[in-house]
């Protein structure tokens, strides 16, 4: 009989008191480590602290990387990693942290596992990772981490801007897997449907689930809940499917040369991807599902104009004309004339 291997994590947990209850969780897993090193941030170097997290292990290193990133660093970095010996790579921050922690796990052997302290996109379990590399990014291999554990009381606190983030990467999932069943409608791809329906499914239920809560939802513990939970399964489905699929069609390939077009004034990834999504929407015939989006977006302060955003109209359309030719990878936007895609424009971000 065949079967896939996919690589998936040993456990996924949410609850508080992480840091003060890690060798329990760990024990709860059958997992045990004495030896291990942190990536973090300037905050999580601070919290970690007055937690004593040092007290729980044997041998324990801690390494701020707010000035790393580079492929340079990341291999002194490794270096340095594999000279301790370490049993484990707790990663303990955003993306970029969880990056750099899954990258040097794919070179080392090491696992890692990852607390993250936002939950701004669904790179947490992808089997890649964004390096910087001289003036821009490149996506590189990595292991995903053999576990995550969030805490609900971190990321209650974390800023409002990387929770509507993750909220925008999460439900362009909803665009993404449209643009996926036309490929394969025509013929030019085929579609792996565990992984099409699990990202359908984290997506469009959490939009369904929450569109008619009340205004500050955004804070609610459910909310997060539903949000980490909605990530963590559109990574999986890019785990599945082995590609990014998935979760990235034409919105993705907007946001990818809004990247090129802005350069360091590029918005947060998620921010882009959700705006573009409701002009996906709009080109792909689902207004039905773009009416519902675009009044959610509106009560928990999701940016739906050009303003709220922070970016011209002339920047985002030149955008949408570069976006088929930035992978090949077809969307509906290799469907739609220029003169389609204006008037979408126009209607979706109206007066913006």
């Amino acid at each position: 009989m065949f079967y896939r291997n996919i690589n998936v994590p040993v456990f996924v947990e949410l609850r508080s008191n992480v840091i003060e209850n890690l060798v329990e969780i760990f024990s709860k897993q059958n997992l045990l480590f004495e030896n291990i090193v942190v990536f973090t941030g300037n905050f999580g170097e601070r919290y970690l602290k007055e937690k004593n997290l040092k007290s729980q292990f044997r041998k324990f290193k801690l390494y701020n990387l707010k000035k790393s990133g580079s492929n340079i660093e990341i291999s002194s970095l490794r270096t340095e990693v594999v000279d301790q010996m370490p049993d484990l790579i707790l990663s303990f921050g955003g993306g970029s942290i969880n990056d750099i922690g899954k990258y040097i796990s794919l070179q080392t052997g090491i696992p890692s596992i990852f607390v993250p302290t936002v939950i701004s996109n669904d790179g947490i379990l992808s089997p890649i990772s964004i390096i910087r590399e001289d003036d821009g990014y490149r996506s590189l291999g990595a292991s995903p981490p053999i576990g995550v554990i969030g805490d609900i009381d971190i990321l209650r606190e974390s800023p409002i801007l990387y929770t509507l983030s993750g909220v925008g990467d999460l439900l362009s999932d909803i665009s993404a897997v449209i643009d996926w069943d036309l490929s394969s409608n025509i013929g030019i791809e085929k579609i792996d449907f565990i992984a099409r329906n699990v990202a359908w499914d984290a997506s469009i239920s959490f939009l369904w689930s929450f569109e008619n809560s009340k205004c500050d939802i955004i804070k609610d513990d459910d909310f997060l809940g539903d949000l980490f939970w909605g990530l963590i399964l559109s990574g999986l489905a890019i785990i599945v499917a082995k590609s990014s699929r998935p979760a990235s069609g034409s919105e993705h390939n907007i946001s990818h040369a809004l990247d090129k077009i802005l350069g360091k004034n590029r918005k947060p990834h998620g921010l882009q991807v959700g705006f573009a999504t409701l002009l996906s929407l709009k080109l792909q015939g689902r207004d039905d599902i773009l009416k519902r989006l675009k009044g959610f977006y509106e009560k928990i302060g999701f940016p739906t104009k050009f303003t709220e955003l922070g970016i011209e109209k002339d920047t985002f359309v030149e955008a949408v004309k570069l976006a088929p030719k930035i992978r090949d990878r077809y969307t509906i936007l290799n469907e739609v004339s220029e003169e389609k895609v204006i008037k979408a424009i126009d209607e979706v971000y109206e007066h913006t």
